[in-house]
């Protein structure tokens, strides 16, 4: 598991996202400027999607 720090409200949005259904057509945009976590945020988001069974 990825460890965040201060990306609370991020990951509880993206959280709440992947509580719906995929086939409500949700789209994450993550961005921002180099070194800020966007990549952790994402391999966390992942992690998660992926112990609540989602695919790619």
């Amino acid at each position: 598991m990825v460890s965040l720090i201060g990306r609370e409200r991020e990951a509880a949005a993206i959280d709440a996202m992947l509580e719906r259904s995929p086939e409500q057509g949700d789209a994450l945009i993550v961005r921002g400027p180099a070194g800020i976590g966007k990549t952790a945020l994402l391999e966390a988001a992942t992690s998660t999607a992926r112990e609540r069974g989602w695919r790619s």
